[in-house]
């Protein structure tokens, strides 16, 4: 059973959560962001006829980009001051994806001062859907500059 990490006790995290859930993208696609603790995000993708390919299917890009940014969003969750961007993914896709909610898992498996390399996973109900990889390097931009990240702290 997956417990959701409180993220009104870690400020960051709650930021990121904004920052995500507020993009134009997670605005397109419906999905939210949220953490099992820092260092493990998750994605929760609802079916949308929209995202689907001509088979209807949900489209490999859509499963892509979601773990793309669920990798990205565990990894600054371990960063204190500067954004991490994705420096290269891999993803295999194993099962087609039947027309149902998405849940995408981020872990990451090796920090570093300037990269982190994060797990990918796509679950479609209880089957696995996709699985990849990802590194993420950090950037010049400081948390702070980012107008949708917001600290009281």
């Amino acid at each position: 059973m997956i417990v959701s990490f409180n993220t009104k006790t870690n400020m960051h995290l709650e930021c990121l959560v904004n920052l995500c859930n507020t993009s134009s993208l997670a605005k397109l696609f419906e999905y939210q962001l949220s953490f099992i603790k820092p260092g493990n995000a998750i994605i929760n993708q609802p079916y949308k006829d929209c995202l689907t390919q001509s088979c209807g299917f949900v489209h490999g890009g859509v499963i892509a980009t979601i773990a793309d940014t669920v990798g990205g969003f565990a990894a600054n969750s371990l960063s204190k001051e500067y954004y991490f961007a994705t420096g290269e993914f891999k993803i295999n896709f194993l099962e087609r994806s039947e027309p149902k909610t998405l849940k995408s898992f981020g872990t990451v498996i090796k920090k570093g001062a300037k990269i982190m390399v994060c797990e990918l996973k796509v679950f479609c109900d209880d089957k696995l859907v996709a699985i990849g990889i990802g590194s993420y390097i950090i950037t010049s931009l400081k948390f702070s500059e980012i107008e949708n990240y917001k600290r009281t702290d």
